[in-house]
This record gives structure tokens, C-alpha cells and sequence, in this order.
């Protein structure tokens, strides 16, 4: 099963759909006034997407780019020395 990261828009308390994501097999890892980190077959988050159009469902991210140095270093153009 894969994460996903549910972001609650609507005007409602999340509460609202809590109880038809603990209905399925889906598991609910944390939670916080607006968002839930949710574990679950993507069929599932499909589902759960088209019948509450409130939530903005999302892959959770594992890996990340590491940016480029905004600069180049001393040591590798050659102009401090060792």
C-alpha cells in the first residue's frame, strides 16, 4: 500500500469524511486539524476522492533534490590551495 497526503479545503471539520476513510482498509498514520497522512490502496484514494471533493489528495514524497551550491567552491576552481 502507498502513502498519501489528504489537505481537507472545505469549510467542514475533517471529521466529516474520518469516518468513510476508517471504514475502508485504509489507515490513518497522523493527523492534524487539516491534513491526514493516510495509508492505502490508490483504488481506495480514487474513490475517496471522488466522493469528497473537499480533499486534495496527493502521494506522500519520500525523496527529495538536493539543490546545486548557489556558488562554486574555492577549493575546486583552483584559487585556494591545500
Amino acid at each position: 500500500m502507498a502513502r498519501f497526503i489528504l489537505r481537507f479545503g472545505g469549510a467542514n471539520k475533517v471529521s466529516s469524511a474520518l469516518d468513510a476513510i476508517r471504514s475502508s482498509s485504509a489507515r490513518i498514520i497522523d493527523q492534524t486539524s487539516r491534513m491526514l497522512l493516510v495509508e492505502a490502496p490508490q483504488e481506495e484514494m480514487n474513490a475517496l476522492e471522488a466522493s469528497h471533493p473537499e480533499f486534495t489528495i496527493a502521494p506522500e514524497e519520500t525523496s527529495y533534490a538536493i539543490p546545486a551550491p548557489p556558488r562554486p567552491s574555492l577549493a575546486r576552481s583552483g584559487i585556494l590551495k591545500h
